[in-house]
């Protein structure tokens, strides 16, 4: 197999300004190889084992875009020599989120257990869309329209000029079989938000509270949609959740 993987890297640190410590990263880079839906160690054949390269393009895993930032941030409140009941209960706390934020992973449209190949510009977008009922003429994307059940969620605003956008794989005439795919799946976001603070008991007990929320704005996000050629009625219709609700994780530790 052959894998090539290039990237640019930006990184800012803070290191306790003002009792402020920040990691922010930003990274740009794109993904290739010939052995498909692989992350590490497979075992899969080629499409074409006659020339290895028809599989060559976009990794499965490639995003091209990932930046995230962690920080740590002491509250200014309270003073340390004070000993009053509301000085106590101010001070020492800390602030840590963290913040991620990525494009979308490639998805390829299926025709069998081959990939479809993309006849036109790539105008379709990447982004969900609300409230699509398919086309009734062609039957492309009807499983999602809410009058029947469906979700009404679909990632393309109109999902048959998506679908018409592709065509079967042609064995005799195409030279690649698109890779991981020619289309992005849904850009993710996230934000974790941790609350934490330090009570000194003694000169050797101590005891440290946290508090830890994940998906701090409670962000719905949904899976990406399966893509193929011969279930029309699916297609680019999204069901299901992608990300966890919010969720509110307290701790206390003692160190002695």
């Amino acid at each position: 197999g052959i894998s090539n993987y290039n990237a640019g890297f930006l990184s800012y640190r803070i290191r306790n300004w003002k009792g402020l410590t920040l990691d922010a990263n930003f990274t740009y880079s794109h993904s290739l190889d010939d052995v498909l839906g692989c992350r590490q160690d497979c075992d899969i054949g080629s499409t074409n084992g006659y020339d290895l390269k028809w599989d060559y393009g976009t990794s499965t895993f490639d995003r091209k875009f990932v930046g995230s930032i962690y920080g740590v941030y002491r509250l200014p409140f309270g003073q340390h020599g004070g000993n009053s009941f509301a000085n106590q209960l101010i001070r020492d706390w800390a602030v840590m989120p963290i913040y991620s934020k990525y494009s979308g992973l490639p998805l390829k449209v299926y025709d069998g257990s081959m990939g479809a190949i993309l006849t036109t510009q790539n105008t379709f977008g990447n982004n969900l869309h609300s409230g699509v009922t398919g086309d009734t003429a062609t039957g492309v994307g009807t499983a999602g329209n809410p009058a029947s059940g469906g979700t009404g969620l679909n990632l393309f605003a109109n999902p048959n000029a998506a679908f018409s956008a592709f065509r079967p794989f042609l064995l005799s005439q195409d030279t690649k079989t698109g890779a991981g795919g020619q289309i992005r799946g849904q850009p993710r976001w996230n934000m974790d938000l941790g609350v934490s603070r330090k009570f000194t008991i003694t000169e050797r007990l101590s005891t440290t509270f946290q508090a830890n929320v994940y998906n701090l704005f409670n962000n719905v996000q949904f899976n990406d949609p399966s893509l193929s050629l011969q279930n029309p009625a699916a297609f680019g219709v999204i069901n299901g959740q992608y990300n966890l609700p919010r969720q509110i994780e307290l701790s206390l530790r003692v160190d002695f």
